[in-house]
């Protein structure tokens, strides 16, 4: 019976050694302490146990920038797919966060380019969203699906004609999405530039042939809201490729 105490005993000691251990790498990690990382990783202190939230040594360090620490994490073979509550990789949050080499160690290790979060969220939508063209070029290396979609059904390129982001919208079509996707509620990348008015992405996106003629769940096409929301460049446009037909 003593035996067995001593052993339960020994079991709860060496559990709690270690998860001190696992807190004090997190903490290291998201304060930029390379050197007591080393020390740590040294020691061979568990890289996959995570906090409350679920986030892990290497999720901190991608989430806060530390590159070097990114590497030697990943050099001590930390998960790089772990996720948070959220959903979230490393690789998730350095794109949300616009850590740039972050985001090309991880890659370069073979992170997955279509992460999704518990919202479907990826980082080609992420880096899209935020305006992003540096990143939105580092993803396109990795050749990411580009007709990948959040829980509204919304594209990386639909993001961009809404914000008015020509240059990834350039870039998102070299990698020939389907132009007329719709989401949720039916709309396609064409219909978000015509009520935005983004009259040099509409172009772009007629080039790329997209249907004007395709209705939302209200039953209005991009004509109806380019009149709808006054925008006349857009109507002359329309006007201009309906004579070219």
């Amino acid at each position: 019976m003593k035996f067995k105490t001593s052993l339960s005993i020994l079991f709860f000691v060496c559990f709690g050694f270690v998860q001190c251990s696992s807190r004090s790498l997190r903490i290291a990690a998201s304060n930029g302490e390379i050197k007591t990382v080393k020390q740590y990783i040294d020691e061979k202190t568990p890289t996959e146990n995570a906090n409350f939230s679920g986030e892990t040594a290497l999720i901190l360090a991608a989430k806060f920038g530390y590159s070097d620490i990114v590497k030697q994490l990943l050099a001590a073979n930390a998960e790089i797919e772990k996720k948070d509550d959220q959903g979230y990789t490393a690789l998730a949050w350095a794109v949300k966060n616009r850590y740039l080499e972050v985001a090309r160690i991880l890659l370069d290790s073979n992170a997955n380019v279509n992460t999704k979060s518990k919202t479907n969220g990826s980082p080609l939508l992420s880096a899209s969203f935020n305006g992003n063209l540096a990143m939105v070029n580092l993803l396109i290396k990795y050749k990411p699906d580009p007709n990948i979609t959040n829980n509204f059904g919304i594209t990386p390129l639909m993001w961009s004609s809404q914000k008015g982001y020509k240059e990834i919208t350039k870039q998102l079509l070299s990698l020939e999405p389907d132009t007329n996707k719709q989401d949720v509620n039916g709309k396609t990348a064409l219909m978000y530039a015509s009520i935005f008015g983004r009259y040099e992405i509409f172009k772009l996106l007629l080039e790329k042939n997209s249907n004007v003629y395709l209705k939302d769940k209200q039953g209005q096409t991009a004509e109806d809201y380019a009149t709808e929301y006054g925008q006349s460049e857009v109507k002359i446009l329309l006007l201009q490729y309906g004579e070219g037909k």
